[in-house]
């Protein structure tokens, strides 16, 4: 993932680049009446190439740490969704019980919001920053 960014300021060896977000039009953004104008978005990332305030650089982001947090955020809710309505179904559907596919489905979504409570937590405790994923490639 390659976006260019501009140095708005540098202390300590990080840089805050200044990173337009990429709109889902593309760059014609009069092709669509979305009216998406969003802001620019403003990340620190290790100042490799002591960029200047004012510098255009390219950075990139490393795609395997994408990934891997993206199967995280994704991934364990919906094995908790998966599991938990397995383990429901398979319950109720032994003690007889009416309405077990409903019953199921209920135990799946506590359980998936069960997950979903289990990363917001893992991420609050990681270190997970845009200066440990994002690097800079060069200048421009």
């Amino acid at each position: 993932m390659d976006r260019v960014g501009r140095v708005v300021e540098t202390m300590d060896g990080m840089a805050n680049l200044e990173v337009r977000k990429v709109s889902s039009c593309g760059t014609n953004c009069a092709s669509c009446s979305a009216a998406c104008a969003q802001p620019p978005q403003v990340i620190k990332v290790v100042n490799t190439l002591d960029a200047k305030p004012g510098d255009f650089v390219e950075i990139q982001a490393d795609t395997g740490r994408v990934l891997k947090f993206m199967l995280l955020l994704y991934g364990v809710p919906l094995l908790f969704l998966i599991v938990g309505f397995g383990l429901g179904h398979s319950y109720l559907v032994g003690r007889d019980i009416a309405n077990y596919e409903i019953l199921s489905l209920l135990i799946g979504l506590v359980s998936m919001a069960i997950g979903g409570l289990i990363v917001r937590l893992v991420d609050k405790k990681s270190n997970v920053k845009s200066e440990n994923i994002n690097y800079m490639v060069k200048k421009l």
